[in-house]
């Protein structure tokens, strides 16, 4: 089984976990919040159980959600948490419009609950090592449970996003509710074939690079370039690596996403 969900919350809520391999029938499968078995499990069917949270005391923290079926329990994941926190402190639940090209522009719908007033600040989280959270081009407060972000460019994908409330502690969204930038593609090469020793320059066509310089890396075959320097959102320079064979797929990765494979 594969558990996913996520929420926030003192206890006593009830949460959707999402996955799949749940039974084709109900196998009385059991969802845990961290270590602690939900207070009551509900079987819906092959991909989906409902869980009673268990209570919790200890203070805000992020914790794993999974699902044993048959003493089979599935693994943790990124998107597959919950948040136990305070009833006082803003939280994001959801997002409408997940996806934008890296030029950003598309309108991001933020809900949850303490946003607090008009003069709300919106943010885009960066990779891991790309620098601190975009601004939204534009944030524009709709109430205390929804606001509008307008999306800044960028790379990457399992972003978290953040209000900045005028009073009170930013909320950030986690697990499943994140924001993603289009992957990386490959249109064309400069040229389809180089020495075995390496060393060749190689132009890398496509979209999606990036439109501001960003650490990206051209990948032949299974191997990076020796050398990958970022020109435009469309293009980058890679010196190829040593090697053999043919037709190796030639490939960029971006913020973390690998283009899909294309043969050079």
């Amino acid at each position: 089984p594969r558990g996913g969900g996520g929420g926030r919350g003192g206890g006593g809520g009830r949460i959707l976990v999402q996955g799949k391999n749940f039974g084709l029938t109900d196998s009385n499968p059991v969802a845990f919040v961290g270590p602690t078995r939900c207070e009551a499990t509900s079987w819906t069917d092959d991909a989906a159980v409902t869980c009673v949270t268990p209570q919790w005391t200890a203070g805000p923290v992020v914790v794993p959600v999974s699902v044993e079926v048959y003493g089979q329990k599935s693994q943790e994941t990124p998107q597959a948490v919950f948040q136990f926190g305070s009833a006082k402190a803003a939280t994001i639940t959801a997002l409408a419009w997940t996806r934008a090209p890296t030029d950003g522009g598309f309108t991001i719908t933020i809900f949850g609950t303490l946003f607090g007033e008009a003069g709300a600040k919106a943010l885009v989280s960066r990779p891991p090592g790309a620098g601190p959270p975009a601004p939204c081009r534009r944030t524009r407060w709709v109430s205390e449970s929804k606001v509008l972000c307008t999306a800044p460019p960028g790379v990457g994908a399992h972003l978290p996003v953040t209000v900045r409330s005028k009073v009170g502690p930013a909320a950030s969204s986690f697990g499943s509710v994140s924001f993603d930038y289009d992957a990386p593609e490959v249109t064309s090469i400069s040229r389809s074939y180089g020495a075995i020793g390496g060393g060749m320059r190689l132009t890398v066509t496509g979209f999606g690079f990036g439109t501001e310089r960003t650490p990206v890396a051209g990948v032949i075959g299974d191997t990076d370039c020796t050398r990958s320097a970022w020109v435009s959102d469309s293009s980058l320079s890679c010196t190829t690596p040593p090697g053999q064979g043919k037709r190796d797929p030639v490939r960029v990765r971006v913020g973390g996403q690998l283009s899909p494979l294309r043969r050079g």
